[in-house]
């Protein structure tokens, strides 16, 4: 069945975008509280947004990238689906974004970076909410290819998405080929893993920072790099010079030539 922007579905409302072109939202009540509500205490629907391409045809079908924001996730209309179109553009992709999870109650402010921070620990909570996301946008949406799509986040956008690829999960293998990682996504260990091997990765980190964690986050990507290299598999390191946990706009076109090179048939 095709979409037809306009009908209402079940769960979905569209709201105006700042240049005027929809943004819809896949709302999913029942599923747990996001990192946003678990760092303000803010009750919130968790929400999966996307926006559709202005060339879009209900006739044809388009890639889709998945863009996830950093820190709590707070910034996923702007520092996710806006920066997905930054990246690729206003045409060819269904550009995609949604919250992120921790795999706790109640985070401790006493911990490290205030309970935030994301690791392989979070898997099942990332799992369930994902798997019913995409199962539902996918079937809201049937002009978004199913498979071959790309994937990725800033920080913890890019924690989120190496936890998914290190725990094999299923619904992100199936849909998905194409993995970013911007000054995140250091807990990748799937890479050993032969269902990841036809991948393609890029990573790209800062080399300026004076917290004690940079030259953790250097070594890390140079160890992905390396293992990569080693094994064959497609991965493309970027560092960002005199940047720190950041994610600059000027890397944008960098980003968006490395996506269309995996999608010859788009340019």
């Amino acid at each position: 069945m095709k979409l037809h922007i306009g009908i209402l579905v079940l769960f979905l409302n569209t709201v105006a975008a700042e240049d005027a072109l929809p943004i819809h939202e896949l709302k999913f009540p029942d599923l747990g509280p996001t990192l946003v509500e678990l760092s303000t205490g803010e009750k919130s629907t968790p929400t999966l947004l996307y926006q559709l391409p202005d060339n879009f045809d209900p006739d044809r079908e388009f890639p889709v990238i998945v863009f996830l924001a950093g820190g709590t996730g707070a910034g996923q209309r702007s520092g996710g689906l806006g920066r997905a179109r930054a990246i690729v553009g206003r045409n060819h992709f269904i550009t995609v974004s949604l919250p992120l999870y921790r795999n706790t109650a109640a985070l401790d402010p006493e911990a490290t970076f205030d309970d935030l921070l994301i690791g392989v620990d979070d898997y099942p909570p990332i799992a369930n909410a994902y798997a019913k996301m995409f199962a539902k946008f996918f079937e809201t949406v049937p002009q978004a290819r199913k498979t071959g799509n790309v994937m990725g986040g800033f920080s913890n956008g890019a924690h989120t998405t190496s936890v998914l690829l290190s725990c094999q999960d299923g619904p992100t293998l199936k849909h998905f080929s194409h993995f970013i990682f911007a000054d995140g996504g250091v807990w990748l260990s799937g890479l050993l893993r032969q269902s990841i091997r036809d991948r393609r990765f890029l990573g790209l980190y800062g080399d300026t920072d004076t917290y004690w964690t940079r030259p953790v986050i250097i070594q890390q990507f140079q160890t992905m790099k390396a293992t990569a290299d080693a094994q064959k598999i497609d991965f493309e390191l970027i560092t960002m010079e005199g940047v720190g946990h950041k994610f600059p706009a000027e890397y944008n076109e960098r980003v968006r030539k490395w996506i269309f090179g995996g999608f010859p048939d788009l340019e």
